[in-house]
């Protein structure tokens, strides 16, 4: 999956209320097989989402995702 792309979400993602997010590692390493994006959540907040599949396998991301 290109970093550099933009991708669409195949499926449908839902994050139901009442999820409880936790804090991210203060460091992280990423192999070739992930997509992130920021997203806008309203006009003066945003979010970050990544997806990422462990060890390096492009045809598990690629059913979530596609390059536009």
């Amino acid at each position: 999956m290109s970093k550099t792309k933009a991708v669409r979400l195949k499926k449908d993602l839902i994050i139901p209320a009442g999820t409880i997010f936790t804090p991210a590692a203060t460091k992280t390493t990423r192999d070739s097989s992930f997509a992130q994006t920021t997203i806008g959540l309203t006009p003066d907040t945003f979010g970050e989402v990544v997806y990422e599949v462990w060890g390096d396998d492009n045809e598990k991301i690629a059913e979530w995702f596609e390059e536009v």
